[in-house]
Protein backbone atom coordinates (compact mmCIF):
# COMPACT_ATOMS: atom_id res chain seq x y z
CA UNK A 1 0.00 0.00 0.00
CA UNK A 2 2.92 2.30 0.59
CA UNK A 3 3.73 2.00 -3.13
CA UNK A 4 0.51 3.85 -3.95
CA UNK A 5 1.72 6.86 -1.94
CA UNK A 6 5.18 6.70 -3.53
CA UNK A 7 3.80 6.38 -7.05
CA UNK A 8 1.61 9.45 -6.56
CA UNK A 9 4.76 11.49 -5.85
CA UNK A 10 6.46 10.12 -8.97
CA UNK A 11 3.44 10.93 -11.13
CA UNK A 12 3.47 14.50 -9.81
CA UNK A 13 7.18 14.84 -10.64
CA UNK A 14 6.71 13.46 -14.16
CA UNK A 15 3.81 15.84 -14.75
CA UNK A 16 5.96 18.79 -13.64
CA UNK A 17 8.76 17.66 -15.97
CA UNK A 18 6.32 17.38 -18.88
CA UNK A 19 5.11 20.94 -18.28
CA UNK A 20 8.71 22.18 -18.12
CA UNK A 21 9.47 20.58 -21.49
CA UNK A 22 6.27 22.00 -22.97
CA UNK A 23 7.29 25.51 -21.82
CA UNK A 24 10.74 25.11 -23.38
CA UNK A 25 9.19 23.89 -26.64
CA UNK A 26 6.88 26.90 -26.74
CA UNK A 27 9.86 29.19 -26.23
CA UNK A 28 11.65 27.58 -29.17
CA UNK A 29 8.49 27.90 -31.26
CA UNK A 30 8.60 31.67 -30.77
CA UNK A 31 12.03 31.62 -32.38
CA UNK A 32 10.59 30.01 -35.51
CA UNK A 33 7.81 32.57 -35.84
CA UNK A 34 10.21 35.30 -36.99
CA UNK A 35 11.83 36.40 -33.81
CA UNK A 36 15.61 36.72 -33.94
CA UNK A 37 17.38 33.58 -32.84
CA UNK A 38 19.38 30.60 -33.94
CA UNK A 39 18.90 28.57 -37.09
CA UNK A 40 18.79 25.22 -35.30
CA UNK A 41 15.37 25.87 -33.73
CA UNK A 42 13.82 23.14 -35.90
CA UNK A 43 16.21 20.60 -34.41
CA UNK A 44 15.43 21.85 -30.92
CA UNK A 45 11.69 21.49 -31.50
CA UNK A 46 12.23 17.99 -32.85
CA UNK A 47 14.24 17.11 -29.75
CA UNK A 48 11.63 18.62 -27.45
CA UNK A 49 8.80 16.83 -29.25
CA UNK A 50 10.69 13.56 -28.97
CA UNK A 51 11.45 14.12 -25.29
CA UNK A 52 7.85 15.20 -24.63
CA UNK A 53 6.55 12.10 -26.37
CA UNK A 54 8.84 9.84 -24.34
CA UNK A 55 7.86 11.49 -21.06
CA UNK A 56 4.18 11.39 -21.96
CA UNK A 57 4.50 7.67 -22.62
CA UNK A 58 6.26 7.15 -19.27
CA UNK A 59 3.65 9.26 -17.52
CA UNK A 60 0.78 7.37 -19.11
CA UNK A 61 2.32 4.03 -18.10
CA UNK A 62 2.90 5.17 -14.52
CA UNK A 63 -0.66 6.50 -14.31
CA UNK A 64 -1.92 3.14 -15.56
CA UNK A 65 0.24 1.31 -13.01
CA UNK A 66 -0.90 3.62 -10.23
CA UNK A 67 -4.52 3.20 -11.16
CA UNK A 68 -4.19 -0.59 -11.15
CA UNK A 69 -2.49 -0.51 -7.73
CA UNK A 70 -5.06 1.90 -6.35
CA UNK A 71 -7.89 -0.33 -7.56
CA UNK A 72 -6.31 -3.33 -5.85
CA UNK A 73 -5.79 -1.40 -2.62
CA UNK A 74 -9.36 -0.07 -2.70
CA UNK A 75 -10.67 -3.61 -3.22
CA UNK A 76 -8.68 -4.83 -0.23
CA UNK A 77 -9.77 -1.94 1.95
CA UNK A 78 -13.42 -2.38 0.98
CA UNK A 79 -13.31 -5.86 2.54
CA UNK A 80 -12.84 -4.36 6.03
CA UNK A 81 -15.97 -4.44 8.14
CA UNK A 82 -15.15 -1.38 10.23
CA UNK A 83 -16.04 1.82 8.35
CA UNK A 84 -13.62 3.97 10.34
CA UNK A 85 -10.77 1.57 9.58
CA UNK A 86 -11.69 1.82 5.89
CA UNK A 87 -11.69 5.62 6.14
CA UNK A 88 -8.29 5.75 7.84
CA UNK A 89 -6.67 3.57 5.18
CA UNK A 90 -8.40 5.22 2.23
CA UNK A 91 -7.52 8.74 3.32
CA UNK A 92 -3.91 7.93 4.19
CA UNK A 93 -3.04 5.70 1.24
CA UNK A 94 -5.38 6.68 -1.59
CA UNK A 95 -7.42 9.88 -1.40
CA UNK A 96 -5.45 12.16 0.91
CA UNK A 97 -3.07 14.77 -0.45
CA UNK A 98 0.50 13.84 -1.33
CA UNK A 99 2.41 13.87 1.93
CA UNK A 100 -0.76 13.22 3.91
CA UNK A 101 -0.06 13.06 7.65
CA UNK A 102 -1.77 11.21 10.47
CA UNK A 103 -2.87 14.59 11.82
CA UNK A 104 -4.61 15.26 8.52
CA UNK A 105 -6.40 11.89 8.65
CA UNK A 106 -7.44 12.55 12.25
CA UNK A 107 -8.94 15.93 11.33
CA UNK A 108 -10.79 14.44 8.38
CA UNK A 109 -12.58 11.87 10.52
CA UNK A 110 -12.76 13.96 13.72
CA UNK A 111 -10.68 11.65 15.91
CA UNK A 112 -7.40 12.14 17.74
CA UNK A 113 -4.13 11.34 16.04
CA UNK A 114 -3.38 8.70 18.69
CA UNK A 115 -6.69 6.98 17.98
CA UNK A 116 -6.02 7.09 14.21
CA UNK A 117 -2.59 5.51 14.70
CA UNK A 118 -4.07 2.69 16.78
CA UNK A 119 -6.90 2.24 14.27
CA UNK A 120 -4.36 2.12 11.45
CA UNK A 121 -2.51 -0.72 13.17
CA UNK A 122 -5.74 -2.66 13.76
CA UNK A 123 -6.90 -1.99 10.22
CA UNK A 124 -3.66 -3.32 8.76
CA UNK A 125 -3.95 -6.46 10.90
CA UNK A 126 -7.56 -6.96 9.78
CA UNK A 127 -6.56 -6.31 6.18
CA UNK A 128 -3.73 -8.82 6.32
CA UNK A 129 -6.05 -11.41 7.85
CA UNK A 130 -8.66 -10.79 5.13
CA UNK A 131 -6.07 -11.09 2.37
CA UNK A 132 -4.64 -14.28 3.90
CA UNK A 133 -8.14 -15.77 4.27
CA UNK A 134 -8.87 -14.96 0.62
CA UNK A 135 -5.59 -16.59 -0.44
CA UNK A 136 -6.49 -19.71 1.56
CA UNK A 137 -9.89 -19.84 -0.13
CA UNK A 138 -8.31 -19.37 -3.56
CA UNK A 139 -5.78 -22.12 -2.86
CA UNK A 140 -8.58 -24.50 -1.85
CA UNK A 141 -10.52 -23.66 -5.00
CA UNK A 142 -7.50 -24.30 -7.23
CA UNK A 143 -6.52 -27.68 -5.75
CA UNK A 144 -7.04 -30.60 -8.09
CA UNK A 145 -9.20 -33.45 -6.76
Amino acid sequence: MRAVRENRVEISELTDKREEIRARAEKVTQTLTGMPGTHDAGDKIGNYVSEMSELTGMLDKRIHDLTAQECQVIQWISKLEDGLHRSVLLIYYVTGPIGCTWDYVAKQISYSTDWVLRAHGRALQDLLAAINDKDKVNMKNHKKP
